[in-house]
């Protein structure tokens, strides 16, 4: 089990990241260093544990980042910003990555906080050079999956009355399209959480990564298709009664829109499989 610190008072600004500094052994000089980071990981930062969380996934996923994009990643502070990128990050190998790439620590409550709300509109607004990858931060953590699940969110209090929640809505739709890592550091061995933060740089790597922008394209190719489902099964009575060509014509269609989908997401599915299968 890693060391993670129990609740303090919020009170003091950047309070957890220094607790797990110290716990881990990061030197201030290595935080200044991250200041201008493309890599940055979101965090709800009304939650004391969801901030040392993201603290202990900057230690591990330091030294990967730093190999592969040559910049060390830095955890928001709720008065920062996500800005766009004024370069495209360069690998060390032949490929390229997105310019922004945000860790988003999914613990409970984190989808109502209005510091992630702000976070995922901003980084909407840069879309096209952006990668937003999930990471469920506690056992707590729901993804939604339904809509239903997003309806409810959206019903949400703390969103009900936000101008943009509709299109925060289909951000997270488009960011819970992708197979989101479990990184829990009150529950994994430290060598487990390192296995953890090795899968998380190798899904940052060039086309291994799907910007926000495609993620937001695939979300509406998605719900099209739904809609070919309801009408495939609209038809299927008719099919049925008066020849079957139009209903099998629906069908083939269907098929290869599932195909295309769920190819990119097959190997995401496998490796988190692998990783824990590893770890167990």
């Amino acid at each position: 089990m890693f060391p993670v610190p129990t609740p303090y008072p919020s009170s003091a600004s950047g309070y957890p990241g220094q607790i797990v500094d110290h716990l881990l052994g990061t030197t201030e000089q290595s935080m200044m260093s991250e200041g201008n980071s493309d890599c940055k990981i979101l965090a709800n930062q009304d939650d004391i544990e969801a901030v040392a969380t993201a603290h202990v996934l900057r230690h591990l996923l330091a030294p990967h980042i730093l190999h592969l994009f040559s910049i060390l990643p830095v955890v928001l502070d709720v008065s920062d910003n996500v800005r766009k990128s004024t370069s495209r990050l360069t690998m060390t190998a032949s490929h390229q990555a997105a310019s922004t790439m945000l860790l988003m620590v999914c613990t409970r409550e984190c989808l109502t906080s209005p510091c992630m709300v702000k976070w995922l509109l901003q980084a909407n607004h840069v879309a096209s050079s952006c990668c937003v990858l999930p990471i469920v931060g506690d056992e707590e953590f729901l993804v939604p999956t339904s809509s239903a699940a997003f309806q409810r969110l959206g019903e949400h209090p703390d969103l009900q009355e936000h101008a943009n929640v509709s299109r925060y809505l289909k951000v997270l739709g488009a960011i819970f399209m992708q197979i989101a890592v479990h990184f829990w550091p009150k529950s994994y061995s430290e060598s487990a959480l390192g296995l953890k933060a090795a899968q998380m740089a190798q899904r940052l790597q060039g086309e291994q990564s799907a910007t926000l922008s495609s993620l937001l394209d695939m979300s509406w190719f998605t719900s099209q298709k739904s809609v070919l489902l309801e009408t495939v099964e609209e038809l299927s009575p008719v099919a049925a009664s008066t020849g079957k060509e139009e209903g099998n014509h629906l069908k083939e269609a269907v098929e290869a829109l599932e195909a295309e989908e769920l190819a990119p997401y097959l190997m995401e599915a496998f490796q988190e499989e692998m990783v824990e299968a590893e770890i167990s």
